[in-house]
């Protein structure tokens, strides 16, 4: 059995390919939008003593090092790894990273630049607590999912003075909190906020369905956009740990990143060089955050408790 976070109408073709591959049937339970990742997570640690999961299918990375830490999963080197040193990754191999997401600022051109006070030329995390953007920004609840992650990594690199400071500047600026990021992108997309921030899969549907939006990769000049991958793990004691580890060894093949950099969740290609998505700047031309995912898993409880504290 997989317990998977990642989207269902994306994760549940590449779960299909590999039973026709090679006849292992593969029971699947997903994560729901409002408690994305969090949801399996606890499942995961409710069940320890019994496990009825093999495979943990995640799509970030914190909530993974956070079972590692309690002895639920990720204890093991994973076997047959098909990638030679994967960049993003335990250093035991313990949990890998693959097929990652940015977290990116959706704008809508139609309603961003309507506002008396101009717009940033390239709109960056603090930015979004300026006067342009007051009451015209969405972010998803960051209690769960790769909001989550993001605030936890930004806490682990800002430092609390800084990160407290930022959260205060959006709440006085009227950012509006939704449960998830496909809300983010809806708020974006009616045109009922100017500006969201959420990931590149959610950004590519609103630009696939036609909606006048753009997406704006953000802090080119200063920190680099977050890239948050897939992580796969096995759980601890997993009952059927010899399929598990043949599943585990197929989610970081190069066919399962092709596909999922091809198809709509527009995932960008981290262990294997497969062309990345449309929509995308060249990998090499991206700067990116230099992240310790350990150090923003460890700071997960100090986060939300400061969310809760300025976000009530």
């Amino acid at each position: 059995m997989a317990y998977v976070a990642h989207d269902r109408v994306l994760s549940e073709p590449i779960l299909r390919e590999f039973a026709a591959q090679t006849g292992i049937k593969v029971r699947a339970v997903y994560d729901i939008e409002a408690n994305k990742t969090v949801g399996l997570t606890n499942r995961l640690i409710a069940e320890a003593a019994a496990p009825r999961a093999d495979v943990f299918w995640n799509n970030e990375v914190i909530q993974t090092i956070r079972l590692q830490s309690r002895g639920v999963a990720a204890l093991e080197p994973l076997s047959d790894v098909p990638v030679v040193a994967p960049p993003i990754a335990d250093a035991r191999l313990r949990w890998v990273g693959f097929a990652a997401r940015a977290r990116v600022l959706l704008l809508n051109t139609a309603v961003a630049d309507r506002a008396a006070v101009p717009a940033p030329a390239a709109p960056g995390l603090w930015d979004l607590a300026s006067l342009h953007w007051r009451g015209r920004v969405a972010v998803a609840n960051p209690r769960f999912g790769t909001t989550g992650t993001h605030f936890a990594v930004l806490l682990a690199l800002w430092g609390e003075a800084e990160f407290r400071r930022w959260l205060k500047s959006l709440r006085d600026n009227g950012v509006s909190v939704v449960p998830g990021n496909a809300q983010v992108r809806d708020d974006v997309v009616s045109g009922r906020c100017a500006a969201g921030l959420t990931d590149t899969d959610d950004a590519v549907e609103a630009i696939s369905s036609g909606a006048p939006v753009r997406i704006v990769f953000p802090d080119q000049s200063k920190d680099g956009t977050l890239l948050i991958p897939n992580t796969v793990a096995m759980v601890a004691h997993a009952p059927h740990a010899r399929a598990a580890t043949r599943l585990a060894a197929y989610l970081l093949s190069r066919d399962v990143e092709s596909a999922l950099a091809r198809g709509r969740s527009a995932q960008i290609p981290i262990n294997h060089p497969v062309p990345a998505p449309e929509y995308f700047p060249p990998r090499h031309s991206l700067r990116t955050m230099k992240v310790d995912f350990r150090a923003g898993a460890a700071k997960f409880e100090q986060m939300l408790a400061l969310v809760e504290q300025e976000w009530p």
